[in-house]
């Protein structure tokens, strides 16, 4: 499979890549992928990074994969795309986030894990797009 997630056990934070199109195949096995590295962890930070995303399923795939995070209790989710056609899908992406996690866009992959890094505040400096 193209896209990716795994787990930075250092910093305790989920990663999820997104490259080309996505899905309900690359969506499930994705979701059952990041519930092997749920077990027995607490993540409060997750990192999906846009960059390489073409498009996006459905809002039922979506609201499966934000699901994932969600019962992983991540808090803080740093969406990196530093596309400007992939804003659409993180636009998309922040509205599910923003009603249950702390989440920003960035267009560089450094500025969005320093912002996870810090536990409170908003904003990351060079964004991709608006806070919604």
């Amino acid at each position: 499979m193209k896209h990716d997630a795994w787990l930075d056990d250092a910093k305790q934070t989920l990663w999820v890549r997104f490259v080309g199109y996505c899905s309900a195949s690359n969506v499930n096995e994705l979701c059952e992928r990041c519930q092997s590295f749920i077990k027995g962890h607490v993540l409060h930070k997750a990192v999906i990074d846009l960059s390489e995303i073409e498009s996006f399923p459905d809002e039922e795939l979506r609201s499966q994969l934000l699901g994932q995070l969600r019962r992983a209790g991540v808090e803080r989710v740093a969406l990196i795309c530093s596309r400007p056609e992939t804003k659409m899908v993180g636009i998309i992406l922040m509205e599910y986030l923003g009603r249950y996690a702390d989440a920003q866009f960035f267009s560089q992959k450094h500025v969005a894990l320093e912002w996870l890094e810090h536990s409170t505040g908003v904003g990351g400096g060079e964004m991709c797009g608006e806070v919604i």
